[in-house]
């Protein structure tokens, strides 16, 4: 899958705000809103001169197509994604913060889930989580977290997570970079990858009143677990297109 915000012709627009942002990898998986009260915004020259899809707490994208239409993030072929975000507006929001979900942070749901976290109550600041639940109570693929992940709490950052589910090795099951420097999440499980559909279908921004990451400006997909080398290619381009400075 590939969402390019600066590729206006491929956001469809209800009187500004995203109806549709279209897949242009050709697999026709494209991110819908049809209720018009939850569309994020777009901006035509949001960041670097380029558009990007702009979302409140209370706004989300979401691939309604069917549960099974990422399921190689969360099973053992496991799965790669880059994107390029902005973290909530408010600089102390103590909150959870969603970017993407198929799942909840609960291990009894099937699927992915990476979102920011300030909460002061778990003493997390600017931090960031990334997991893969397997749909068994208490038995989880992967789990990580990293405090002050992102050089700063309000700016674009390019985003590279790879999920290894089947990896042998726990450190290695959540791989994650922020502007091309990798960041250790601390992954301690190795339970088996999971074998069904996600819970819900996948959505990108606000999950059940959760809230949201403020802005989107491109995101790939990838089956499979990519190497060190195609992530820097990766994120190269997306510094280059988006102004971002890469390690």
């Amino acid at each position: 899958m590939w969402l390019d915000g600066a590729d206006s012709a491929s956001v469809s627009l209800n009187s500004g705000n995203v109806a549709e942002w279209r897949d242009k990898s050709g697999n026709l998986t494209h991110a819908t809103q049809f209720t018009a009260a939850s569309q994020p915004a777009y901006n035509s020259t949001g960041l670097n001169g380029r558009g990007v899809v702009e979302f409140d707490a209370t706004e989300a994208l979401a691939w309604a197509s069917s549960t099974a239409a990422f399921n190689y993030m969360h099973n053992a072929t496991g799965g790669s994604l880059v994107m390029v975000l902005q973290q909530d507006s408010s600089s102390d929001p103590n909150a959870i913060r969603y970017i993407l979900t198929n799942s909840n942070t609960s291990t009894a749901s099937t699927g992915f889930g990476i979102y920011s976290d300030d909460r002061s109550s778990v003493t997390r600041n600017n931090g960031f989580v990334a997991g893969v639940n397997r749909g068994v109570s208490g038995q989880g693929t992967s789990s990580g977290f990293a405090n002050n992940a992102f050089p700063s709490a309000n700016g674009y950052a390019v985003l590279s997570v790879a999920f290894d589910n089947a990896n042998a090795t726990a450190a290695s099951r959540v791989i994650t970079r922020v502007n091309g420097t990798a960041v250790s999440m601390g992954n301690t499980s190795t339970n088996a990858a999971a074998t069904g559909n996600a819970s819900t279908n996948l959505f990108l921004g606000n999950f059940g009143g959760g809230g949201s990451l403020r802005g989107v400006a491109e995101m790939v997909f990838y089956e499979g677990v990519l190497s060190t080398a195609s992530f820097s290619r990766l994120e190269s381009y997306c510094g280059a297109k988006w102004g971002i400075t890469i390690a």
